[in-house]
């Protein structure tokens, strides 16, 4: 059944810790709407039968020019999660989500599965292998699971005094910080549109299961990131170091020290992956040698109304050869 936010929240709560990634979170999926587009909004589908239950997050997405209807995952991962595999069980529980699917007239769905979770199994529509992404066990690291350079870089950042500061509830002098720094660096990186946020929604997020870690020296910032977490997984979710900091090792000194903070409170600290499938993406090999434990990325979808799919994709590209070769191909 389709639920509320209210709904939703106790309903996750009712899973178990390891189902629980903390982009599944109603909450996250609710800001993440409010702040995604105009014509985002979180939808939730639960199924609970003999004990089992079956919970899947979503954005709904109207695009108004085209009349359109889409599902796609909130930014980060998504995708189902359920209690069994049982195949009779995930069956019903398909049969009921296309149910809702249908009376609110959706033509396609797009999902970014965890990588953690591996939620990919509990899918009915089609799923596709996209990348590697990089974590660390918590429950066996120390200095020498990272790389070399890694490694050096973390030496230094000691060696000149840098420290950890972790705030779980920060006031909104220190979120506004964050943001300035955050957009000013995605500028300075020329980033796409998905790597802007309004500073309302991390002034939200940090109300919620977060933490806001910072590297400083003496007075100065010189590194600051978000995670997301809950009782089994950390996720790094957005950063950015000054160019000082990039000097000093910052970044790594900073997953360091989060990586051995966190050893006790979640199983898995999740870092992602680059910004392309190569291997020698530079972000995917900074990452690799700060963990080296490897996830595998996919993707998912599943076309409700083939016929109105079909005709809006001839009619693009008819308009334009070069549209993109995406799922949700009609919208940026």
């Amino acid at each position: 059944m389709k639920l509320n936010l209210t709904e939703a929240r106790r309903f996750w709560q009712l899973l178990p810790t390891e189902l629980k990634s903390p982009y599944h979170a109603p909450d996250y999926v609710a800001i993440d709407a409010g702040d995604k587009r105009a014509t985002a909004e979180p939808f939730f589908y639960g199924f609970q039968k003999g004990g089992e239950k079956y919970f899947h997050p979503l954005h709904c997405i109207v695009t108004e020019s085209l009349n359109v209807v889409d599902l796609e995952s909130a930014r980060g991962y998504g995708g189902p999660v359920s209690t069994t595999t049982n195949i009779d069980f995930l069956a019903e529980a398909h049969l009921g989500y296309e149910t809702c699917i249908k009376e609110l007239g959706v033509m396609v769905e797009f999902v970014r599965f965890s990588p953690v979770l591996q939620n990919d199994a509990y899918y009915a529509g089609t799923v596709v292998e996209n990348r590697q992404t990089c974590g660390i066990d918590l429950s066996d690291y120390s200095l020498q699971h990272v790389g070399g350079n890694s490694r050096g870089n973390i030496r230094k950042a000691i060696a000149n005094g840098c420290e950890l500061v972790v705030h779980d509830r920060p006031d909104s002098a220190i979120v506004r910080a964050f943001y300035v720094g955050y957009r000013q660096r995605m500028v300075e990186l020329n980033a796409s549109d998905d790597y802007f946020y309004s500073e309302d929604y991390f002034q939200l997020l940090l109300t919620k299961n977060t933490l806001l870690a910072q590297v400083v020296l003496g007075n100065k910032v010189l590194s600051q990131a978000l995670f997301l977490l809950t009782d089994f997984v950390l996720e790094y979710h957005l950063s950015y170091t000054t160019r000082e900091g990039m000097t000093l090792g910052a970044t790594n000194f900073l997953l360091h020290q989060m990586a051995l903070r966190q050893q006790g409170q979640q199983q898995w600290f999740h870092l992602g992956g680059g910004l392309t499938r190569h291997e020698d993406d530079p972000l995917y090999r900074f990452k690799k040698r700060a963990g080296s434990l490897s996830f595998l990325y996919k993707t998912g979808y599943q076309i409700f109304d083939t016929t109105q799919y079909l005709h809006l994709r001839g009619r693009m590209a008819s308009l334009d050869p070069c549209y993109p070769e995406r799922t949700i191909f009609y919208r940026d």
